[in-house]
C-alpha cells in the first residue's frame, strides 16, 4: 500500500473519532486515519507567520506537513515493468492500493504564546487513540493479495471505518438522551409542578427517544462487529498463511465473509434512509 500521508499540526481537534470494540462499556475512542473533517477556525495567523506558513487545505488552524510512502509490492511492480523509472518518480496514486492518511497532533496557536493574541482561542484536544493495529498499513497483509484484491481492501477498510465512525456518534447521542430521560425521571415531582398537563408526555418522548436511538446502537453494533471481525480474519489469516493453498483458502473464506458484511451494511444504510423518511413526513 502507497500512502499520502497528511500530519495537521493543529489548534483544535477535528479527527473523526470512531468506535471499533463494540463489547466493551468503556469502548476505546479511535481517531480515524482514513480522513479529516474541514474546518474554518475563529483564530487567524499572526501577519509574521503568513509569509511563512505552508496552508493547509483542510483546515484554517492548521501547519501541515505531508509525507509519501511507497511500498514495496508498487517498487517491485516499477522495477519489473523495466526501464529507469524509481518509485520515487511516480505518483503514489498510482499504486493499485493507494491510500491517503491524516494524522493530527496537538499544536495551539501555531507553536506561539497565546499572550501574542489579543483575543485568545482555548485550543480544544480529545483523548482518541491516534493509531491502531487493524490499520491495513501493514506491508506483509498485502502480499497475498493480487493488486484487484488490494484495492478492494483499501476501499474496504474506508467502508468499515465510516461504519465505526456511525457507531459513536450513535452511542454519543444514546448517552445524553438517556442521561435526559433519567434526569426527568429523577424530578419527577418537579416537572408535574411546573408542568402538571404536559409531564407524563414530555417523560414519554424523552423515553421513546431514548429507546429509538438504543435500536438503531443495537442494529450498528452488529454491523460493526461483524466488519471488524472480518478485517481481523484476513490480517490473521494472510500474515499466517505461507502455502499457496492455504492463501487461496483463506482469500475464498473472507470473500465469503466480506459479502455478507457489505450486504448488512447496505441493509443498515437503507434502513436508515427510509428511518429518516419517516421522521421526515408531517404527523398527522
Amino acid at each position: 500500500m502507497c500512502k499520502r500521508i497528511f500530519t495537521h499540526r493543529m489548534h483544535h481537534d477535528v479527527a473523526a473519532p470512531m468506535i471499533m470494540q463494540t463489547k466493551s462499556l468503556t469502548p476505546d475512542i479511535y481517531a480515524n486515519p482514513r480522513r479529516t473533517n474541514y474546518h474554518t477556525c475563529e483564530l487567524e495567523p499572526r501577519t509574521w507567520l503568513l509569509n511563512t506558513l505552508r496552508r493547509c487545505a483542510y483546515h484554517t488552524c492548521c501547519i501541515p506537513d505531508e509525507r509519501i510512502e511507497y511500498c514495496k509490492s508498487f517498487a517491485s511492480h516499477v522495477r519489473n515493468e523495466g526501464g529507469q523509472q524509481q518509485p520515487e518518480d511516480l505518483e503514489p496514486e498510482e499504486c493499485t492500493a493507494f491510500a491517503l492518511e491524516h494524522l493530527h497532533e496537538f499544536l495551539p496557536y501555531f507553536g506561539s504564546h497565546e499572550s501574542l493574541y489579543e483575543n485568545p482561542v482555548p485550543a480544544t484536544w480529545r483523548r482518541m487513540v491516534r493509531k491502531h493495529k487493524f490499520c491495513s498499513g501493514e506491508e506483509e497483509l498485502f502480499r497475498a493479495f493480487d493488486p484487484a484484491q488490494r484495492a478492494r481492501w483499501v476501499g474496504w477498510e474506508e467502508a468499515v471505518f465510516r461504519e465505526c465512525e456511525t457507531l459513536y456518534t450513535l452511542s454519543s447521542d444514546y448517552a445524553t438522551l438517556y442521561a435526559h430521560y433519567e434526569d426527568l425521571r429523577a424530578n419527577f415531582d418537579a416537572l408535574v409542578r411546573e408542568c402538571p398537563h404536559s409531564a407524563e408526555a414530555t417523560l414519554q418522548v424523552a423515553e421513546d427517544q431514548a429507546r429509538r436511538v438504543e435500536e438503531r446502537l443495537v442494529e450498528q453494533r452488529s454491523v460493526v462487529d461483524e466488519a471488524v471481525f472480518a478485517m481481523k480474519v484476513s490480517a490473521v489469516a494472510h500474515r499466517a498463511s505461507a502455502r499457496p493453498k492455504g492463501t487461496t483458502l483463506h482469500l475464498h473464506l473472507d470473500e465469503k465473509r466480506h459479502k455478507i458484511v457489505e450486504g448488512r451494511i447496505r441493509k443498515s444504510k437503507r434502513s436508515n434512509i427510509a428511518r429518516a423518511g419517516r421522521a421526515s413526513r408531517p404527523a398527522r
